[in-house]
């Protein structure tokens, strides 16, 4: 049976994610969203997020794209803090942009001393310290153990259409996590909101 150090156990599976994505990255591409009325008009704009980068990869065989902001920071695996380390959305849509609005999907990596219970997994957001949106219990991923520090967990809400445009609609979002809290940075709220562009809008 072999047997690791925590640290070279971490060593070797962020190697393993790291192979892992850039098998990925070597069949995607990377897309400047356009601007365009309809995409404005759905998250309550009258200019485009900042410029953010969306990774695309469309499948020939099932004639479906998926396309995903991620923002990657090796040290969130690495050297992870207690909460919600990073946001990434994904949509999942047939064809290829301009498509309509399919389901947004979260995915938060968390950290905690353990993997999260249910009660644990209760997403909601606050929406400008005024709109209160639940989304209620969110799925999650195997934790993997983090030397002695505690667990990652990929934490994973789908977002109906209607819902994600109320929530990147906002200037503030701040959401809780069971009894975490953590606040949506304006990159990755314009992130978000890119990625929705993307695919409502298409690419430069």
């Amino acid at each position: 049976m072999l047997h690791m150090r925590p640290l070279a156990l971490v060593l070797l599976l962020a190697s393993a994610w790291a192979g892992i994505a850039a098998s990925q990255i070597r069949h995607a591409t990377l897309v400047d969203p356009a601007a365009c009325a309809d995409g404005l008009q759905a998250l309550g704009l009258t200019s485009p997020p900042r410029r953010v980068e969306i990774t695309t990869r469309y499948d020939s065989v099932t004639d479906s794209s998926i396309a995903v902001y991620a923002r990657p920071n090796a040290a969130s695996i690495m050297r992870p803090r207690d909460g919600v380390n990073e946001i990434t959305g994904l949509m999942h849509f047939a064809k290829q942009a301009p498509s309509e609005l399919p389901h947004l999907e979260l995915d938060l990596l968390v950290h905690s001393r353990a993997a999260r219970t249910p009660e644990e997994r209760l997403l909601s957001f606050q929406l400008d310290d005024s709109t209160h949106l639940a989304l209620g219990l969110a799925g999650a991923y195997p934790s993997v153990q983090v030397g002695g520090t505690g667990v990652n967990q990929h934490i994973i809400s789908m977002i109906v259409p209607a819902v994600a445009l109320q929530l990147l609609r906002a200037h503030k979002i701040r959401g809780s996590l069971g009894t975490t809290t953590f606040d949506v940075s304006d990159q990755d709220r314009d992130g978000l909101r890119a990625l929705v562009m993307y695919v409502r809008c298409g690419a430069q």
